[in-house]
């Protein structure tokens, strides 16, 4: 079934379903496809008369929502802004990696009560890994989203 997209101030990309017209008919008795079309037509373009409307087809809607916010609409595809779905990837990694910081600072003000160096470095040094964990996909100019998908660094997956 065809499907209405059309880009927001925002730059998101926002996809509106039609009712179907056998919906439709139920409220309004028999419709021809003309009459169905022109219906949903008009109530598009009073709706949402500041977009620039385009129909796309089911396949033309990326299957995963995992950056949904990043989709750009290509004409009558969506495809992704890179930068925008590498900056929601920064954001999750910055997430996930704060309590493992946290847990580390924790760490770390134990040893600091010990009042000798002890573990001191090794917590040092993880805490620096966890900081630098950010500078590959920092670094990344990527050229599709699974190469994004992909620098989620696998020590901060849930099991």
């Amino acid at each position: 079934m065809t499907k209405i997209a059309f880009t927001r101030e925002s730059g998101s990309v926002s996809i509106n379903y039609p009712v179907s017209k056998e919906i439709m008919e139920t409220w309004r008795g028999k419709l021809t496809d003309e009459e169905y079309e022109k219906i949903l037509s008009d109530k598009l373009v009073r709706t949402y008369p500041q977009y620039d409307l385009v129909e796309i087809e089911d396949s033309a809607i990326p299957a995963d929502d995992e950056f949904r916010n990043a989709w750009k609409l290509d004409g009558v595809i969506i495809n992704y802004n890179l930068d925008k779905a590498k900056a929601i990837q920064l954001s999750r990694i910055r997430a996930a990696r704060k309590p493992k910081l946290a847990e580390l600072d924790r760490e770390y003000m134990i040893e600091d009560e010990k009042g000798v160096d002890g573990d001191k470095p090794t917590v040092t040094a993880k805490k620096k890994l966890l900081r630098d964990i950010t500078r590959p996909l920092i670094a990344l100019v990527p050229t599709n989203i699974q190469e994004i998908r992909d620098a989620f660094p696998e020590i901060l997956r849930n099991d």
